[in-house]
Parts: C-alpha cells; structure tokens; sequence
C-alpha cells in the first residue's frame, strides 16, 4: 500500500493480512488523502480499529467482512457519509441501535452471521436499496420494517429459519429481487418461489384476510 496509491484511489485496501490493527502511517495518509474507501477484510480484526474515527467525514464505502466480530462498535453509527457496509463472515447477532443514525446508507451485507432477527436499525434507514442476510439464524420477517423502506430494492433472506413468511410482505412492491429460498417455512410453495419476485409478492397479497 503505498502513500501515492491511496492518495491517488481514495481507498484504503489493508485486506487479507491476518492483521489486528493498521500501522499508524498508513492511517495519516488515509486522512491527508481523504480516502472514502476502506477494504480491511480477511483479516482477525476483533474491534473496529480506533484510528478509523480519522475517516469520519469522508468513509462512504467499509467493507470489514471476514473477521472475528462478535460485537459491532457504537462508534460506526458515526460515520454518517456510509453508503456501502460489508460485515458478512463475522459472528454479528445484532448491530448497534444508534445505527439508524447512518441516513446514507444503501447497501448493508449481513451474509453468514448468526442473526436471528435482523436488527431494527435497519428498519430507519431509508435509502436503503439493497440488504444481504441469507446465512444466518433468522426465524420471523418483519413486513411493517420492510414497508417502512421505500428505496428497498434487494432482499436476500435465503438459507435462514424463517418459518412463516407474512402475506403483508406482498405489499412491499418496491422490493424488485426477493430471495426466500432455504428457509423451513411450507408456505409458499417451491413453485412459487421459483416464477420470480412479482409473482410471489403477487401470491403474498392474495392471501392478506382483509
């Protein structure tokens, strides 16, 4: 990682180290460069690493997958430009009320934790477009959260515990790509899984009692 690469990119790749921490040099010129982009993947980070509060004001993109998170730190709730948050392959089971703060935030990737509700922050931030969560432990879908998104393009809640799947989640026509496969749930049926998303949010409405 040399100082003109990061100036030059605005990013900071520090992934696939085995790191726990970043050299403090690297992080002053991450600072001085303004970078908005910081990879710091497949490393054994178990914290976020105190020296990325330097990045306050410019971080947009965080991808911070593949490590040994068992806690998200409060401290991310400060980072109000995200617009982009990779957590996937940690040991996530919830995220830090203060998050819904992130009023940016467009993509979050939640993949192979062990959520088992998706964290109600979530739910707040509403220019949300895409949110990743298969893998996980997730038993309930809440429709109302989802109905609150309005920007809601992606949702992936495949290979969780979902045991039901509310026919009020029909009405969130926003969400273009659906993706349910994997859970316990009966209902709906294989079938109708696989005719696509329209058909499914379709089959969904059909069966609100009203």
């Amino acid at each position: 990682m040399k100082a003109h690469d990061i100036q030059q990119s605005k990013s900071l790749d520090y992934s696939n180290k085995k790191a726990t921490s970043v050299p403090d040099d690297i992080w002053e010129v991450a600072m001085k460069a303004g970078v908005t982009s910081v990879n710091l993947s497949k490393n054994q980070f178990t914290d976020l690493p105190s020296n990325l509060i330097l990045l306050e004001s410019t971080l947009k993109e965080f991808n911070f997958g593949f490590n040994k998170l068992t806690k998200l730190n409060p401290d991310i709730s400060l980072f109000l430009r995200l617009t982009t948050l990779d957590l996937r392959n940690n040991g996530l089971s919830d995220l830090p009320r203060d998050m819904e703060s992130l009023q940016d935030m467009r993509e979050i990737v939640l993949s192979c934790n062990r959520f088992t509700t998706l964290p109600s922050s979530l739910y707040e931030m509403k220019k949300l477009e895409i949110i990743f969560a298969d893998n996980n432990k997730i038993t309930t879908i809440d429709a109302a959260g989802f109905k609150n998104l309005p920007m809601l393009a992606t949702l992936d809640l495949q290979n969780n515990n979902i045991e039901q799947v509310p026919p009020e989640l029909g009405n969130c026509t926003q969400i273009k790509s659906l993706l349910l496969n994997g859970n316990a749930f009966r209902n709906p049926r294989p079938a109708i899984l696989t005719k696509g998303t329209l058909a499914l949010l379709e089959y969904l409405r059909s069966r609100i009692v009203s």
